[in-house]
């Protein structure tokens, strides 16, 4: 079942099962449950205290720090929303959320308030919060923690209808939407994923290496929220460098491991990787873009456990499909729709036709996990969410046994003389080349063609090869017209925040 509370009731119970256990830990110093929850009650008390209340926007652009999981769930306990912002972000992409956001408070690095200070004056903020997590005698924020929690009045949250957060998504017309998930939402996607590894995972047992940032919805749910929901501690790193986190999966003694692609890659990719204790992780999970079948087959002989790939969208909580952690994994799916969750395939052309097994098409979801609709976009919110079904914009096929294959984003679609292509298909061939670290294919303008197939590849260390050496290698696996016309060498792949190689950046050179 799933319970009808909201996160911060989550969080009380499970410090109620487990007061003394580690909930964070982070550069070497470890908070129990009992002594998050005291600070969660007295961050809350602070908010109250400085005039924030129910239904207010409150924002955190934070990296992975203690201070980050004090801060949301504070925010959550005063009444308030949480808007996640990306500490990377420009003062014309922060100016723009935090306006349509109606942001009152601001939670924010140290290193980057410059940029909040900027635009202040376009934006309804009304106080700024300065967090320094390594230097905490400069951080603003601690004052915050000195309220005495006494002080901490009721609020009434209905989960289903009560927002707690809104998490900004780009949209396929470059228009950032405040996607709008209850407290409903996000309790039900956690206890989703329990459900799922009730048989891997044991509450108040695991370690979870918390390196995927926890803005993206991704982390927030699977990283954050559910660690919280089975009482695991949760190490903190505040990036991805290859060494530091093999050293914490070793010294932390880590049982669950969850990334994204170019992150697997990189293990994958050091040459001493048996030697930082994989083999006592017991789940490994990958989201936010395909993990290739190369990557996958060489990763499983080198880990005690299988990466188990996983697809959703900031629209569903963000998961709605995973695979189970058992041996008859299907590499190439994306796994089983999550307990409480219906999927279909629709004709991609009117959305109204269920297609049958086999058949590509668009994906459709329904669940508890599904959003409220987007932030002041009635138009859009109607389009996405039919007759109670989200309309994904992913092409996607089932087979006869209900696994769901990603075929790729309607957007990145690529028409060639034509045909439909679909980048991923041609990444999964590219992938296998022994020169290939990695690569991203994008479509790009022809005026014979309509779209030309372009391959942007990032080789390994010691290898020569020619763009022939790579056409003919597509050759031997691909028809002509998926062929790649263009191939680019880099030195690096564009990537977002979280990880994924960015085909709007490389389509935007």
């Amino acid at each position: 079942m799933i319970p009808s509370i909201s996160l911060y009731e989550m969080l009380e119970r499970t410090t109620n099962k487990f007061s003394n256990h580690p909930a964070v830990s982070f550069n070497g110093a470890k908070m129990t449950y009992s002594g998050l929850l005291d600070n969660v009650k007295r961050c809350a008390a602070s908010l109250q205290q400085i005039g924030i209340k129910k239904g207010d926007r409150v924002a955190l652009m934070l990296s992975n720090c203690p201070e980050y999981v004090i801060a949301y769930y504070g925010i959550l306990r005063a009444g308030g929303i949480v808007v996640q912002i990306n500490p990377r972000l420009t003062s014309r992409e922060l100016g723009i959320i935090l306006k349509d956001s109606g942001s009152k408070l601001i939670f924010v690095l140290d290193s980057v308030a410059d940029i909040v200070f900027s635009v202040y004056d376009q934006c309804p903020l009304e106080t700024i919060i300065k967090v320094n997590p390594i230097n905490q005698t400069s951080s603003e924020f601690q004052h915050y923690l000195q309220t005495d929690s006494s002080n901490l009045q009721p609020v009434h949250i209905n989960p289903d209808d009560d927002l707690a957060i809104l998490q900004y998504t780009g949209g396929t017309t470059g228009v950032s939407k405040g996607v709008m998930l209850t407290h409903s939402n996000l309790v039900a996607n956690v206890r989703q994923q329990d459900e799922m590894f009730k048989d891997s995972l044991v509450h108040g047992k695991e370690v979870v290496l918390g390196v995927l940032p926890l803005f993206h919805v991704y982390a927030m749910t699977v990283v954050m929220n559910l660690s919280l929901f089975q009482g695991s501690c949760i190490v903190l790193l505040e990036n991805f460098q290859t060494d530091q986190v093999l050293n914490a999966i070793k010294e932390e003694k880590v049982t669950r491991f969850a990334g994204v692609p170019t992150m697997y890659i990189a293990l994958n990719s050091h040459p001493e990787i048996e030697n930082y204790g994989l083999d006592q992780i017991k789940v490994f999970q990958s989201g936010g873009a395909s993990l290739p079948a190369e990557v996958i087959r060489s990763f499983d002989n080198r880990a005690s456990a299988y990466v188990l790939e996983a697809y959703g969208l900031t629209e569903s909580s963000p998961a709605a499909i995973a695979f189970p952690p058992k041996p008859n994994r299907k590499i190439g799916s994306v796994g089983l729709p999550l307990p409480w969750t219906e999927v279909k395939i629709m004709d991609i052309e009117t959305g109204t036709t269920e297609l049958p097994v086999g058949h590509e098409g668009e994906l459709i979801l329904k669940g508890p996990q599904i959003m409220k609709g987007y932030w002041g976009m009635r138009e859009e919110t109607e389009y996405a969410l039919r007759d109670g079904w989200l309309y994904t914009g992913d092409i996607a096929k089932m087979d006869h046994d209900g696994y769901i294959y990603i075929v790729d984003r309607k957007k990145d679609l690529i028409l060639a003389s034509g045909f439909n292509v679909y980048p991923r298909e041609i990444e999964e061939v590219l992938f296998e080349h022994p020169a290939i670290l990695e690569a991203a294919v994008v479509g790009v303008k022809d005026d014979y063609r309509g779209e030309n197939v372009k391959a942007y590849i990032l080789l390994k260390d010691g290898f020569d090869v020619t763009e022939k050496d790579i056409i003919d290698f597509c050759k031997t696996s691909l028809v002509n017209y998926k062929v790649p016309r263009i191939i680019e060498f880099v030195d690096e792949l564009p990537k977002t925040q979280v990880g994924k190689i960015s085909r709007v950046a490389l389509r935007n050179r």
